[in-house]
């Protein structure tokens, strides 16, 4: 059976949260729903989303700023829904984070239609295992496995730090955006505690993944994740 694409709602109003969840799961979406930021990027910690559907007016940080964090370790695509019409918030949006941009109220058929769109030039729902070298990371089951030695045991915060390295796709994930993943919160964390999870994914993985050329270290900025040769 085809995997059905899993969206990440993002939604402070109750009842459109709720209408908008029953409309998605009847459409052949797989919903998991958050009232607000901090919510929703413990849900993207946790889990692999091909999609988040995300209002601008969140009760703890608005929708863009969200936008912004996501965007910095996760490889998603984001549509936003808001009541927000000013020519001016629609540019930013589109041009800093957002695949696409719908206004309230909606037209459930125009959604629909565009949350498909989306996907399609994504091509999202393609799978949640990735395969990097002799390492196999399965997002959806939180499972690592190895060609040689099986199943490999990391703790939440190793498999949360690699899951955000592999979503960033090669992109650089400041150790400030790291601390949060790891910690499940927005806001200032202890950044000592990204550099400890590193070095154990690079010990426990070793050299089919974890080592200096494959958890790359970007000096005064973060970590990112090499996926092709090694240089």
């Amino acid at each position: 059976m085809e995997q059905r694409p899993k969206i990440l709602l993002v939604e402070d109003e109750a009842v459109t949260r709720a209408t908008l969840s029953h409309f998605l799961a009847r459409n052949e979406f797989e919903v998991k729903a958050a009232a607000t930021a901090a919510e929703a990027y413990g849900l993207l910690v946790a889990e692999a989303f091909a999609l988040v559907l995300l209002d601008i007016n969140l009760p703890d940080l608005d929708g863009l700023s969200l936008a912004t964090e996501i965007r910095r370790s996760f490889d998603v695509a984001i549509v936003f829904v808001t009541q927000h019409n000013e020519r001016r918030t629609r540019i930013e949006a589109l041009e800093t984070t957002g695949d696409d941009y719908l206004t309230k109220p909606l037209d459930l058929r125009e959604l629909l239609a565009r949350l498909r769109n989306v996907l399609r030039r994504r091509g999202a729902g393609t799978g949640t295992v990735v395969s990097i070298g002799d390492i196999e990371v399965d997002l959806l089951r939180r499972e690592v496995r190895s060609a040689g030695d099986g199943s490999i045991d990391l703790t939440r915060g190793e498999f949360d730090l690699l899951a955000a390295l592999i979503r960033s796709n090669g992109n650089v994930v400041t150790r400030e955006t790291l601390a949060s993943v790891v910690t499940r919160q927005l806001g200032p964390s202890d950044m000592r505690t990204v550099d400890t999870l590193v070095s154990r994914l690079r010990r426990k993985l070793g050299p089919g993944l974890g080592d200096s050329h494959q958890i790359k270290t970007e000096h005064g900025v973060g970590y990112r994740l090499l996926r092709g040769r090694r240089p």
